[in-house]
């Protein structure tokens, strides 16, 4: 990254966040773990049991397992689409604040979503197309909290979450690698357009400030990349 003129993504957070809209766009996020429920009736089983999705019970195991998928896919995912390629397509689109980080959201999360098609070698059809439906709605709120935020680690931290935990597991493997279930399917449904209602209602609604300080900061990297991309050339 260094090499080609990117920077380490930065820690801090933009100013003046209003984290309750911040809230309202992770809670929801947080509850599509459920998908791995298996029932309407087991999601609504009270209290609800979070487990570590793993192969085994062994602490070795689960400490690499853990650490590699944090690594090579939730940390890998979130510098690609929400930070290499966010930032090449926030400085592209044009228009008012609010239409570009709507454009950038877009692009990004369908980026995101045909990612995924490539689970189709081992999967279910159907179900692969239910898992591109989920990433788009995923890369909807991730792409929007990190243009609010500034910062990928919330969506990593976020990310890293989803893929190693579960609320109230019904199987031993996700359920994406079998047949859909009229349960996951009304699930993502409802799951996926409730994270873009959210997001559109976020885009339009909260103070732009926060997404102004991430362009600004855009543009600034964008200066720094030239002057390294121009030697690279020569």
């Amino acid at each position: 990254m260094v090499h080609w003129g990117y920077q380490l993504p930065q820690l801090k957070f933009n100013h003046h966040l209003n984290y309750w809209w911040l809230a309202l766009l992770v809670i929801p996020r947080f509850l599509v773990m459920g998908f791995s429920a298996g029932s309407w009736s087991r999601f609504f089983s009270l209290p609800l049991q979070i487990r570590l999705v793993i192969p085994n019970n062994s602490l070795t195991t689960a400490t690499i397992y853990a650490v590699f998928t944090i690594v090579t896919v939730c940390f890998k995912e979130e510098l690609i689409f929400r930070y290499l390629f966010l930032a090449q397509i926030l400085n592209a689109v044009k228009g008012s604040v609010r239409t570009r980080i709507l454009k950038t959201t877009l692009i990004t999360a369908t980026l995101f979503a045909a990612w995924h098609l490539h689970h189709i070698f081992y999967q279910p059809f159907t179900t692969t197309c239910l898992q591109i439906l989920a990433a788009f709605g995923m890369g909807v709120v991730f792409a929007i909290i990190y243009l609010y935020t500034g910062t990928i680690w919330v969506t990593v931290i976020m990310h890293s979450i989803f893929d190693l935990f579960s609320v109230d597991m019904a199987g031993s493997v996700t359920p994406f690698v079998s047949q859909p279930t009229s349960f996951l399917v009304e699930f993502i449904l409802i799951t996926t357009t409730a994270q873009v209602a959210i997001g559109l209602i976020a885009i339009y609604t909260m103070k732009t400030g926060p997404f102004e300080q991430t362009i600004r900061a855009n543009q600034r990297k964008q200066v720094l990349r030239r002057p390294a991309l121009n030697r690279l050339e020569n």
